[in-house]
């Protein structure tokens, strides 16, 4: 079930398929659901193919971003406020092109869909702590990778302060006023891990990798046996 007390949501839809109009349709959509209990935040989440299939979420967008190429793009989104993203890393050998490294607000280090609820991704610490050398702004997050309530995962992020907007929201995201809860564990948005409790994240993702293989043919199993008895037999 989803957690009580939600005060917020950042919704990053694929941007194929929106135009401006559409886009002030979700804008509008957002605004109506929002409330003094929860606040829903509008963002699109960019593809680029020719990054190496890099996919970047932005957050709190008011127009569509413009531009052909992704720093353009991205360049664009940041000057609208927007909080910018990259999404699971994991999904493109966690490689960030040089040209974005300077524009970019974060990482995903935790993606429930990508990562499981139980463990972040241990390459996207390494690769937060390399970047930051460069870019000191720079913080790790989470996230569900949510396209239904089916696919919640137990993964959410924690302000340790109020906020009155989304403007005031992505401030406090930006400046690392959270933590990432998950079932197993708690994440910083810029983990203080120690070489052993990293050997201990490596250790135990390498056993989740191994369970999760033994366990997925099991599952796809139980479904086609569910489905199996639930189709009706015609006399």
């Amino acid at each position: 079930m989803p957690p009580t007390g939600l005060r917020f949501a950042l919704l990053t839809e694929h941007a194929r398929g929106f135009d401006q109009e559409k886009f002030n349709g979700f804008v509008s959509e957002c605004r109506q659901l929002s409330d003094q209990r929860v606040l829903m935040v509008p963002g699109l989440e960019f593809d680029f193919a020719e990054q190496n299939d890099l996919h970047v979420l932005m957050a709190g967008l008011r127009d569509l971003p413009d531009g052909k190429t992704a720093d353009q793009i991205i360049a664009s989104a940041s000057q609208q406020g927007s909080l910018i993203v990259v999404a699971h890393p994991v999904r493109n050998g966690h490689h960030i092109p040089e040209n974005i490294i300077d524009i970019i607000d974060g990482i995903e280090l935790w993606n429930a869909a990508y990562n499981s609820r139980y463990l972040p991704d241990e390459k996207a610490i390494v690769l937060l702590k390399k970047l930051r050398k460069r870019n000191e702004h720079l913080i790790g997050l989470g996230g569900l990778d949510l396209h239904g309530l089916e696919g919640f995962r137990e993964l959410t992020i924690r302000l340790g302060e109020e906020f009155e907007d989304y403007t005031d929201l992505l401030s406090l995201i930006r400046n690392g006023s959270f933590k990432i809860h998950g079932t197993s564990l708690t994440l910083r948005p810029v983990p203080r891990t120690s070489y052993v409790s990293f050997c201990l994240l490596r250790l135990s993702r390498k056993f989740l990798s191994i369970a999760d293989r033994i366990y997925a043919p099991l599952l796809r199993c139980k479904k086609k046996i569910g489905a199996a008895s639930t189709q009706k037999v015609i006399p």
